[in-house]
């Protein structure tokens, strides 16, 4: 716990040429620097990574359009800062609400003692009942609220603004291709979920390309899913680039 009794949701981790760091009151991703990015394995020289600072802005843009045109809770836009840090790394940081903890953190305690446990001071170590709490508290937040509410958002251009993650391709539903419970905020006294987050590759794309798994097991078998791979590239293709477009509600 924080000194302030505050359940110690602190992480840090690098992924993709990005750092991601959580304290219990902000999310910050920023860039590594370049001479410490992964490197290709033949040549040893940095590699080529996709526009990290233009997707940070990208990112900004979705909470923005999300926040706008759907009922789906994320960040208050005017709680979202970004830049360049005093060593001129890109960043984006998000202010986090009260009493929330990222869902794949939630795990790791009981959150009702005083129903689930022998002792209201006993809250170490997991709880099945909140276990089972959480998965259907999630599952229902993507199944009612995630999918519908971005099924209203259509356009006839892909990505958002004209900015892609990954390259472009013509289908027009709004999608997230990063869901999952890393990306998802709790309220920590109900267990609900109270907000999205890390949506920089979000945008414009073929339905079939929204995936929602519960666990990390799962969506790795699915980015292992050669049929799968090979249905999309046909998406990719087979599709002409559409240059105007909009979104509906």
């Amino acid at each position: 716990m924080d000194d302030d009794g505050r359940f110690a949701d602190h992480c840090r981790y690098e992924s993709d040429g990005r750092i991601h760091e959580w304290t219990s009151d902000t999310f910050t991703k920023y860039e590594l620097p370049h001479d410490q990015g992964p490197t290709n394995q033949e040549t040893t020289r940095p590699s080529i990574l996709p526009p990290l600072r233009e997707s940070m802005v990208h990112e900004v843009n979705v909470y923005r359009l999300l926040a706008n045109y759907t009922d789906i809770p994320v960040p208050d836009p005017k709680s979202i800062s970004s830049g360049f840090d005093a060593a001129g790394r890109a960043y984006i940081r998000i202010e986090r609400m009260e009493k929330t903890v990222r869902a794949s953190a939630a795990f790791k305690r009981c959150w009702m003692p005083l129903q689930h446990r022998s002792s209201p001071s006993d809250a170490d170590g997991p709880c099945d009942r909140c276990a089972l709490t959480i998965h259907r508290s999630v599952d229902e937040f993507v199944q009612c609220t995630v999918l519908p509410e971005l099924r209203w958002l259509r356009s006839r251009t892909t990505g958002l603004d004209g900015f892609v993650v990954p390259p472009q391709w013509d289908e027009f539903v709004f999608v997230l291709h990063d869901l999952g419970l890393e990306h998802l905020l709790l309220n920590r006294l109900i267990l609900r979920v109270a907000a999205l987050v890390n949506v920089e590759e979000a945008g414009y794309f073929p339905e079939e390309m929204q995936w929602w798994t519960f666990g990390r097991a799962e969506l790795e078998a699915l980015c292992g899913d050669e049929d799968l791979a090979r249905r999309h590239i046909g998406l990719l293709s087979l599709s002409p680039t559409l240059t105007d477009g909009g979104q509906e509600r």
